[in-house]
């Protein structure tokens, strides 16, 4: 039998649906549910508002009488609403880079809804050469029936940042914090200052072929190489990211440690956050939020409940100021 179910941001199913049968053939490669009613399940849901960002979870699994195995018998999507388009899935298998000067990469993406673009987030794969001479310059370009058009924005150089541990992402705040844009396509991508190869991450498991361009001698053309650039257009209210130098960061900020944590996370905050109430919040890699307490008045957190892992700790003061920092629980 196949069943399917939808879980919310709190791990609540919202939509389940249990199918027809059919037979599973031993070694098959063909996908299950090939046949139709059962390829397209009811499965009628609608995502209500979100005021910040969530997790859905899809599942697909096979119950058989007598379930022998059944540790094998489910697959899992994870639909993620974050404040950033992205077509990986924040893993990188390859490097993907432009050889030669002035070359620019350009990433599709369509905006159903007005709104600002904060910063362009990038993941760039170590090198064994030296990175620190090579820069380029983050861009956004109009569209022109389906390929890049006139540039709209250009950032100022800057130079590949390797954040610690594996497939982390950096992120370039926008000199221009306030670049509103309407509904409809832009290409997001870089502009090359010199002939390196920046080897930015590549997600060979989602293929975003369509979606990816170069520009060679100033004229678009696809791209060659199924997969996805790891690069994500940030939009959004007002924020603040650890390791991102702003004003709103040095005003709005709070110390954290120790990190990695075992039982106790300590957090001291600046005398500006200390202005009014504040809320604290544990995030965790899905987006879920485990722990959070309004008018947050202690030194520490208790995060020895917690399963071993990396999470997000978010603390917001009044007047929606906040800031966002990576932190590990360990076991």
């Amino acid at each position: 039998f196949y069943n399917y179910v939808i879980k919310d941001n709190a791990g609540t199913q919202v939509s389940t649906y249990s199918g027809a049968s059919d037979n599973v053939d031993p070694y098959s490669s063909i996908g299950l549910c090939k046949y139709p009613p059962f390829a397209t399940p009811p499965l009628n849901y609608v995502i209500p508002a979100l005021t910040d960002s969530a997790v859905y979870i899809w599942e697909s699994y096979l119950k058989s009488i007598p379930d022998l195995n059944n540790y094998n018998d489910t697959i899992r999507f994870y639909q993620k609403f974050y404040n950033y388009y992205a077509y990986d899935d924040g893993t990188a298998e390859a490097g993907y880079g432009l050889i030669g000067g002035s070359q620019k990469l350009a990433i599709r993406y369509t905006l159903n809804v007005a709104d600002t673009l904060r910063a362009i987030q990038l993941y760039f794969n170590p090198l064994i050469t030296n990175a620190i001479t090579y820069s380029f310059r983050l861009a956004v370009w109009s569209n022109n029936g389906g390929v890049p058009g006139t540039m709209i924005y250009q950032d100022s150089v800057v130079k590949p940042v390797y954040d610690i541990g594996e497939n982390q992402f950096h992120t370039y705040r926008l000199n221009n914090p306030a670049l509103l844009l309407s509904p409809g396509t832009y290409f997001f991508g870089w502009v090359q200052n010199t002939s390196d190869l920046l080897n930015v991450g590549f997600d060979l498991n989602n293929n975003s072929l369509s979606n990816t361009f170069i520009s060679v001698s100033n004229v678009w053309q696809p791209s060659n190489f199924k997969g996805s650039v790891m690069l994500r257009p940030v939009f959004g209210e007002q924020f603040s990211i650890a390791g991102i130098h702003g004003q709103k960061a040095s005003n709005f900020d709070f110390e954290v440690y120790p990190n990695p944590a075992q039982d106790k996370l300590n957090i001291n905050l600046n005398d500006r956050f200390k202005l009014g109430s504040i809320h604290v919040s544990m995030i965790d890699m899905y987006g879920k939020v485990v722990w959070t307490e309004n008018n947050f008045t202690a030194e520490s957190i208790d995060v020895s409940q917690l399963a071993q892992g990396l999470y997000f700790l978010k603390i917001a003061g009044e007047n929606s100021n906040s800031i966002i920092k990576r932190v590990a629980v360990v076991r």
